[in-house]
């Protein structure tokens, strides 16, 4: 009977189970005849070099989290928190499929303002000093636009807080007729 291993990883997947030591000594043919584990060890001896961390360190670190450190060099290099994704053994954007919460954003202008959580209408607030469900129809009823977009980034920041999205910052827009 034939001891044949079969492998069932997909082509070009570094080996979870292999070690930095085993994997940074070149086979005879040189760098040509390198596997994917050979060539990431000696790509993480470069990183490691660069951002002057232990290369085993970096190794461990590439295969656990799946990152080819071939591929994903210009990435690495221009990341400037790529060390610490290292050092915190953390996944990095863009193999962590980080899901990034709604935008809120507002619009205000002298008649009042609106706060929107991904384009879809949130709040709305009138510009009256004293009622804001209402619009003041004269001017001394009426709240300074400077209060108005005051309160419009408030709204914006408690907004995003609550709903654990992205603060879009606030925007004057035209008054409608």
């Amino acid at each position: 009977m034939n001891n044949t291993t079969i492998n069932y990883r997909p082509s070009g997947a570094p080996d979870k189970g292999v070690s930095y030591k085993s994997a940074s000594r070149w086979p005879k043919g040189g760098a040509v005849a390198a596997d994917k584990n050979q060539s990431q060890a000696h790509a993480a001896e470069a990183h490691g070099l660069h951002y002057s961390i232990n290369p085993e360190t970096v190794f461990a670190w590439a295969q656990k989290h799946g990152v080819d450190l071939i591929g994903d060099a210009q990435r690495l290099r221009k990341d400037s928190l790529a060390s610490a994704y290292i050092l915190g053994d953390k996944a990095p954007p863009w193999k962590a499929g980080i899901k990034r919460g709604p935008l809120v954003r507002g619009e205000y202008n002298r008649n009042g303002y609106i706060i929107w959580i991904n384009d879809r209408l949130e709040y709305s607030a009138g510009n009256h000093a004293k009622d804001s469900t209402q619009t003041a129809q004269r001017d001394d009823e009426r709240l300074p636009l400077r209060v108005l977009r005051s309160f419009c980034i408030k709204q914006v920041r408690g907004a995003a807080q609550d709903c654990g999205g992205r603060c879009g910052g606030v925007e004057r827009v035209e008054e409608e007729e």
